[in-house]
């Protein structure tokens, strides 16, 4: 099972922030079984509980971004720990 909770807000008309809340349970036992059933371990007992936080600064009128991203996670019981920072820069799509 998994849930989400995410939710933004605007610092200033050019910097904006996300806030992510995630939660994987694992399916059925918990009993260690081996990691070569998949590359990431999940379906094979992982369950966590993890975080991120995301700002954006809008470059232009286009949409032109920049971005960093921090990700954590608790109570790991399959996977590597983080925390994992990310830098982006990113356009928004028109739909055109």
């Amino acid at each position: 099972m998994v849930w989400l909770m995410e939710g933004g807000f605007r610092f200033h008309p050019k910097v904006y922030a996300t806030v992510r809340i995630v939660q994987l349970l694992a399916r059925g036992s918990t009993e260690p079984l081996p990691n070569t059933g998949s590359p990431s371990g999940v379906t094979n007992g992982t369950s966590y509980f993890a975080f991120s936080f995301e700002i954006d600064y809008l470059l232009n009128d286009r949409a032109l971004s920049v971005g960093v991203v921090v990700e954590g996670a608790t109570f790991y019981e399959r996977q590597a720990g983080g925390p994992v920072f990310n830098l982006y820069i990113a356009k928004k799509w028109d739909g055109s």
